[in-house]
């Protein structure tokens, strides 16, 4: 069975439905379609950064051996 806000223990309950009460304060959409967005965002952000980072990795490397030749 999977647990509830209202199923889960004392602490961990309060911590969600306080989560879940400022999300509906800022979001236009229900909050668990709000969570997933961020954590989507949140999972995007390194990808990203690691495509940036390969791809300017590339250019030096490509600039080096034009050096060489």
């Amino acid at each position: 069975m999977i647990p509830t806000l209202h199923q889960g223990e004392g602490a961990e309950s309060e911590l969600l439905e306080a989560v879940f009460g400022e999300v509906v304060h800022f979001s236009p959409f229900s909050p668990s379609i709000t969570l997933s967005l961020l954590l989507i965002l949140l999972l995007l952000i390194p990808i990203v950064t690691s495509l940036l980072v390969l791809r300017r990795h590339l250019e030096l490397k490509k600039q080096r051996n034009n050096l060489r030749l």
